[in-house]
């Protein structure tokens, strides 16, 4: 059985049955993202119940970059950055340094600061 997890009205969870694995269903909109050791039986049983099609695994979701390998799954924003130098036409704007020294270490304003 899912249960809606406290604080994320879009995240789902099944705690695996004995020797099983938990599974997470993630919502947005009209797409779902299935998360867990083995999904194969989770995938059975909502079939049963919803027309679902099973495009494969995650690679892109919000903009951010799933990249998976073995054991290991990393989230890349780099290309939702791109994408948004794009969409506001900062693509050909040179970059520019901090105006800081690396490494400066700030400390607080007092009141005669101010």
């Amino acid at each position: 059985m899912l249960l809606p997890e406290a604080k994320e009205g879009n995240l789902w969870s099944q705690t695996g049955a004995a020797g099983l694995s938990p599974t997470w269903l993630y919502v947005h909109v009209d797409d779902i993202a299935i998360f867990g050791r083995d999904v194969t039986i989770f995938k059975e049983e909502i079939t049963l119940e919803f027309d679902i099609k099973d495009i494969g695994p995650a690679d892109l979701m919000l903009g951010i970059k799933i990249n998976q390998f073995d054991n290991v799954i990393t989230l890349d924003q780099h290309y939702f950055a791109e994408s948004l130098v794009h969409l506001y036409g900062m693509a050909d704007c040179k970059p520019a340094d901090t105006p800081l020294m690396p490494n400066t270490h700030l400390q607080p304003a007092t009141l005669e600061d101010i």
